[in-house]
This record gives structure tokens, sequence and C-alpha cells, in this order.
């Protein structure tokens, strides 16, 4: 056992209500269906939904690892970049969500993609694919510390609070694989965490997560 995990654990016997979380992982650690060359250009889009309350210091944690340039077989357009530019494409059409009864227009919605779609290859021509991702929120079930939900495993060691069965919310990534110019696509869902963001700073907690996902590409 590392030097660091064992102090943790004998930090947490002595601390009430202390907890240990294992980072995320796939349960099928390979899984490409897209076979890109290394090189290509791929850009990151959020939704306009994805930004969920309570749910941003997930995305945050996400964009701050695939911006951290630590996926070097691809070159990924930054995120802030692409989301700006997002931002733009939204405010020139009609809005997303009905301002009376707050519910999402779809038709709105899929118009909204088609058009960031066109920005993103008009302002940057090499890019040939775009993942589209949202947040998504599935009950679950956790025995003895452990899930398993959309090919992603998870432990949490509870010392002192430790529950056989419990049911919770885990968060997912809701993804769409878009070819920029054939605007045909494939879509992935991939568990995220069951456990709170991590830290803004903590860009790696995910790191097992974002790498599957990007190992699409080949």
């Amino acid at each position: 056992m590392p030097l660091k995990m064992l102090v943790s654990i004998v930090l947490c016997l002595s601390i009430s209500g202390c907890s240990i979380s294992y980072n995320p992982r796939p349960v099928v650690p390979v899984s490409n269906f897209i076979n890109l060359k290394e090189g290509n250009y791929v850009a990151w889009m959020w939704l306009p939904n994805a930004k969920i309350k309570g749910y941003d210091f997930y995305r945050l944690a996400v964009n701050n690892y695939i911006d951290s340039g630590s996926i070097e077989t691809l070159n990924i357009i930054g995120t802030e970049s692409v989301n700006s530019l997002n931002q733009q494409s939204l405010e020139r059409g009609e809005p997303i969500y009905s301002s009376k009864s707050g519910k999402l227009i779809k038709s709105n919605l899929n118009a909204y993609i088609q058009r960031a779609l066109d920005d993103i290859h008009a302002k940057w021509p090499l890019a040939e694919y775009v993942i589209v991702a949202d947040i998504g929120v599935d009950s679950i079930e956790r025995r003895d510390g452990y899930a398993q939900w959309n090919n992603t495993e998870q432990r949490i060691t509870d010392v002192n609070n430790y529950s056989s069965y419990d049911q919770i919310n885990a968060v997912s990534l809701k993804l769409q694989y878009v070819n920029i110019k054939t605007r045909t696509f494939q879509t992935k869902i991939v568990g995220l965490d069951m456990t709170n963001a991590p830290r803004e700073e903590n860009s790696k907690k995910y790191k097992n997560i974002i790498n599957f996902v990007f190992s699409k590409f080949g």
C-alpha cells in the first residue's frame, strides 16, 4: 500500500465521519469506435442545459483536465474559447427555454447546436469532431461503498459511518461525438462521479474517465 494512502487512512481513523473516496474509473478501459488517427482536431462543447445548479464544479473539473494538456494524442481546442463562441451562437437564436413554463424547447436547442457547429467549423476549419456534452443525474445503488453505473466504477470507504446499501444520485456525462462535416453522430453515456465534485484545482480526479472519453479517437 502506498505510504500516502496509508497516512490518509491513519488520519481518517482519528477523525469522526471521515471517508476515503477513490477516483472513478471505466469498467471497460478501452472501447474505441471512431478510430481517428493521432493529431486530429477535436472541440469539447457543453450544452447550455448542462449548467445545472449545483453541478458547475463537475464541469469545471472536467474542463481543467481537458485544458491541462494531458491528452497528448489529439489537438483539443480550449474549452473556454469554444464555450465563449457557443455563447454567441446561443444569443443569435431563439431562447431554448420557454419564458412561461421554463421547459426546454427541443427544436430551438437543435437549431442552436447546428448553429454552434457551423461557428466552430468557421473559426477552426481543422476541427473534425465536436464532443457535445451534457450532465445527467442517475439514481444508483451503492453496496458496501461500491457502485457501478454507465461503464464506470467507484468506491468510497466511510470508516465511521458505514452502510452496506444505499440509494444515491450519481453524475454522468451524456456525450455525442459529432462529425462536424457530415453531421453524423454517435452517442455515449459515461459515469463521472458518485461523490461531491472536486476542488477546482484538482483536475486529475476525472483523469481516467476523460482519457476513456477521448480514447474513442484511437
